[in-house]
């Protein structure tokens, strides 16, 4: 995998999934800046929208860890029956996914627009975004699949050029279709689906290429039974994690709406601040699960433990760099997404916890992705559950109690030591074993 294993090789085999990482939300950012300026009322009903793919997006994450992880652990055996095996369980997994979740989006598309806050003023403007997006979500779930399948496959620099590629054909047919074809919201949808579409044909292309006759086996491969059941149990395990960690963030926006407006202000802005540095860790992580699958696949432990250190180190190194930022510029940054003095005043009292916070949070991210490499799922969705319920929601809901702001954050911030304290744990376990 590494010809050598030490922080210059780490760095350059982590860059390519680092600006991946970077470059997949940028599309959603610029069609909020191009619809923003275009119409408030499209860019409300896009929001609503973008809401339900989102959570959707997250809740089925689990595509993408436990099919990085199995196809990586395939490098380590060196067996193209297993890889074909996988493959195509990992694609299957997919095809299921998306059109039960199809299903689901037409059937519920009205609970949908309801649960995430739309009035009926905006069904028919959503409508515009929301049926284009759900006609093309076969796309969007396979291109997720495949770029997985890519860089488990350990070519993480072609998985971050067709994320480029991708993210840009999205970018110029959302404007194109936007201003110059009047398509509106329909515009905007079509370029993300297109984009999809054609990268989810440049995954296959490339492991075409890649891996000659490859596909041909896939389609022709006969997982035994018990391929089918481990790789269910593990996405079964990596869905309840994902559950739980998207229930709390729900929680704490849904405390802070209960405490006002400008707390519920002040809330959004501090996550978008709290979680900016986990795009970059996002990307560590994924090329810490590839790495960790590979070498403790062929038992080598002593690689394993020197991967955790190194990437631990640049983990945290990334929280100081962001903690300095939040010191020395944070009123600043906080005046970009807002200029109401009261929710200012409240991002102020709360920043000390958010910038004191970041190295917590960028261990957890990596221990998550050697966890994943080590395949504990279910280690993971144990204790995701456990400080969900003992350490999140008690200390969140004093909240309510006190209408004290704070305890909404504190409960976050201590469901990541908890993380932290865990992975740790376990992680020695395994590799001091």
């Amino acid at each position: 995998m590494l010809a050598k294993i030490n922080y210059s090789t780490l760095v350059k085999f982590s860059i390519p999934s680092v600006l991946a990482a970077l470059v997949e939300p940028l599309a959603s950012i610029v069609d909020t800046s191009l619809v923003g300026r275009f119409s408030t009322e499209m860019l409300a009903a896009m929001a609503i929208c973008t809401i339900i793919f989102n959570s959707l997006s997250w809740m089925f994450n689990f595509l993408i860890h436990t099919s990085t992880q199995k196809i990586a652990d395939y490098n380590a055996q060196k067996d193209e029956t297993i890889l074909s095996q996988r493959i195509l369980i990992s694609l299957s997994l997919a095809l299921i996914i998306s059109l039960l979740t199809i299903l689901v989006m037409y059937l519920f598309k009205t609970n949908l627009y309801q649960l995430a806050g739309a009035g009926e003023d905006q069904f028919y403007l959503a409508d515009e975004y929301y049926l284009t997006r759900v006609n093309g979500h076969l796309f969007s779930v396979f291109f997720m699949t495949l770029l997985s399948i890519i860089r488990g496959l350990g070519y993480v620099r072609d998985a971050f050029y067709i994320t480029v590629f991708s993210t840009a054909i999205n970018i110029a047919l959302s404007y194109s279709l936007l201003h110059t074809f009047q398509l509106g919201l329909t515009g905007i949808a079509l370029g993300t689906v297109v984009s999809h579409g054609l990268g989810t044909f440049l995954c296959f292309l490339l492991i075409n290429q890649r891996k000659k006759g490859l596909l041909g086996k896939v389609l022709k491969a006969r997982p035994v039974k018990s391929e089918w059941v481990h790789f269910g149990k593990n996405s079964l395990d990596v869905f309840g994690r994902s559950l739980i960690l998207t229930s709390c963030f729900f929680l704490a926006t849904r405390f802070s709406s209960l405490l006002g407006h400008e707390v519920l202000a002040a809330h959004q802005i501090l996550l978008q601040l709290w979680l900016f540095c986990s795009f970059f860790i996002d990307g560590l992580a994924s090329s810490a699960n590839i790495l960790m699958s590979y070498y403790f696949g062929k038992k080598e432990l002593d690689h394993c433990r020197l991967i955790v250190s190194m990437y631990t180190k640049i983990a945290s190194a990334f929280g100081v760099f962001f903690s300095l930022l939040y010191i020395l510029f944070g009123t600043s940054l906080l005046k970009v997404f807002t200029l109401d003095q009261n929710v200012i005043i409240l991002c102020l009292s709360l920043l000390p916890i958010i910038y004191s916070s970041q190295i917590i949070s960028c261990i957890a991210f990596i221990y998550d992705g050697v966890l994943f490499g080590l395949e504990k799922f279910s280690y993971l969705r144990k204790h995701m559950i456990i400080g969900g319920l003992l350490i999140f929601l008690p200390i969140s809901s004093v909240s309510m109690q006190r209408n004290a702001f704070i305890y909404i954050w504190l409960g976050l911030v201590f469901l990541n030591v908890y993380r932290v304290i865990t992975g740790h744990i376990k992680i020695r376990s395994e590799l001091c074993a």
